[in-house]
């Protein structure tokens, strides 16, 4: 059995697979185990990781995190986005913050990197 990872042209899990035989191509990670927390993760320098959100009051705090918690400093652009409003994020390190100014009510929040990356938070105002 070969169990792997296909990412996509900008390194994004989009499915993890268990075939008869192995395949060589670029786009296929082998991994050791059937995980589903891949999907929709970044692949680079040999790691899976992802965007995390975490909300306190109307405070966002956005990191990008591998699977076992710890941050990754990718450079990578990131945005939040609710409603018509756009918020750049500032990524140092691997984390960054923003804080949702709005009129009274609760959002969904899409954060997004650019390379399709993404998760979503709810912010009540």
């Amino acid at each position: 059995m070969f169990i792997c990872a296909q990412l996509d042209e900008r390194g994004i899990c989009f499915t993890v697979s268990v075939l008869p035989n192995p395949i060589n191509a670029q786009s296929v990670v082998p991994i050791e185990t059937f995980d589903e927390r891949l999907l929709g993760k970044k692949y680079a320098g040999g790691v899976f990781y992802g965007l995390e959100a975490q909300v306190s009051h109307n405070t966002v705090q956005v990191f990008w995190r591998d699977l076992k918690g710890n941050l990754v400093a990718d450079t990578e652009q990131v945005k939040a986005r609710y409603g018509s409003t756009e918020i750049p994020i500032n990524m140092v390190n691997g984390q960054g913050s923003f804080k949702v100014q709005a009129d009274p009510g609760t959002y969904r929040i899409e954060i997004i990197s650019s390379s399709g990356c993404r998760t979503e938070v709810e912010v009540t105002v």
